[in-house]
């Protein structure tokens, strides 16, 4: 094997193993981002529980516009919009 094969085989290895890890990283980085936003939403839940509706939409709010590809986020969707017709007069 010629030198110039060799050093390609090399670099394209590393370029592999560079890209397995950063797909490895961003998978745990979503992972975590999941497990956090899951837990925002749990304590907004908590705290409309408590009767602090207004602070608790604002949470969810924040949920939603900060991390709006998470389930966690669709959820936090959900639950605004119920809460908006409950709050909305009845004709």
């Amino acid at each position: 094997m010629s030198g110039e094969r060799k050093r390609k085989e090399c670099e394209e290895a590393e370029a592999a193993q560079a890209a397995r890890k950063k797909r490895l990283l961003g998978d745990a980085k979503k992972t975590r981002d999941e497990e956090d936003v899951a837990e925002r939403l749990k304590f907004a839940k908590k705290l409309i529980d408590l009767d602090e509706t207004g602070v608790a939409e604002l949470r969810l709010q924040k949920l939603v516009e900060t991390w709006p590809c998470t389930k966690a986020a669709a959820d936090a969707r959900e639950l605004l919009k119920k809460r908006r017709k409950k709050d909305m007069p009845q004709p």
